[in-house]
């Protein structure tokens, strides 16, 4: 499965958003409800998957501290580096079991 392979968080979103469009156009289509519930799972482990993979990542802890100005290091990914809100980064956090 492509999920299983995919390393980086910009191909678990990928996954994600082709699951939801998926998703979208068998209830469009009126397609069964097993083949919309197939699409959701596999939306909602992409977004654990995401989640495992942003709780494992040293992110960048933005550019306040306590009150001062520091710059963060380059070389740590913000999430719009990573192509992902906060937003979803909360949901696929959340997703993730403890």
């Amino acid at each position: 499965m492509a999920l299983a392979e995919a390393h980086r968080i910009d191909e678990v979103k990928q996954i994600r958003d082709q699951a939801e469009a998926m998703r979208q156009y068998i209830k469009q289509q009126k397609g069964s409800l097993v083949m919309q519930n197939q699409a959701a799972e596999i939306k909602i482990r992409a977004e654990r998957r995401a989640g495992e993979m942003l709780r494992d990542t040293d992110l960048n802890p933005g550019t306040i501290y306590r009150g001062n100005t520091m710059l963060p290091p380059q070389e740590t990914p913000t999430l719009d580096d990573l192509g992902i809100t906060k937003m979803q980064s909360h949901l696929c956090l959340a997703q993730v079991p403890g």
